[in-house]
């Protein structure tokens, strides 16, 4: 099984609550790889999240991001958001090339059960799983979609990073944000929904 998550040095302590839950609600799992997209984690917090995850045998794993401002040739709009939130995105371009299926977790996620049922989930011809969030049709209508569209939340996804390659949905992502300005309605959620909603 692996298990994304993208922080800052800020977040770094709420991370560790959500790796710590994951970890102790997933002892049954043969194996468990959880990848860190390090957006300047201090030493000291890096420390103590490894020193966590191997008390659980488990192996913590602190990826680069991508310099999303760059790979845009603009300043995308976070608010009072973090830059990080987007880093869920790119994962094809963060991950090793041979991690072809991975759960994203937001870093304010409690795992409260065993993840083996998400992980294992067929995907069939889909891309993306991910949980309806409860808006008005206005949040779609603000991206472009029609009210009949789906309109997910990004905090847990179970993604097919192999098909994701394929269909070179990276490039997508970032044309969506390069014609929106850098200025998304919803950041990386109204990305995600912009590009791949049906």
């Amino acid at each position: 099984m692996n298990v994304v998550y993208s922080s800052s040095d800020s977040y770094a302590p709420i991370a560790g609550t959500s790796i710590c839950s994951l970890l102790e609600n997933n002892q049954d799992a043969a194996k468990i790889e959880i990848y860190l997209i390090d957006n300047n984690i201090s030493t000291d917090n890096k420390e103590k999240l490894k020193n966590m995850v191997q008390r659980y045998g488990r192996e913590l794993i602190f990826v680069s991001h991508v310099d999303l401002n760059k790979k845009a040739n603009l300043e995308i709009e976070v608010g009072r958001w973090n830059i990080s939130t987007f880093y869920r995105l790119f994962l094809c371009s963060i991950l090793p090339d041979n991690v072809d299926r991975a759960i994203f977790l937001d870093c304010d996620t409690i795992v409260r059960h065993s993840l083996n049922e998400l992980w294992s989930m067929a995907l069939e011809d889909k891309i993306v799983a991910a949980v309806d969030d409860c808006r008005s049709d206005q949040y779609k209508l603000e991206l472009g979609l029609s009210p009949d569209n789906t309109y997910t939340n990004n905090g847990v996804l179970l993604l097919d990073l192999k098909r994701w390659r394929e269909l070179n949905v990276e490039k997508d992502f970032l044309e969506y944000i390069v014609q929106n300005n850098g200025d998304i309605t919803y950041v990386d959620q109204g990305v995600l929904n912009g590009v791949l909603s049906k």
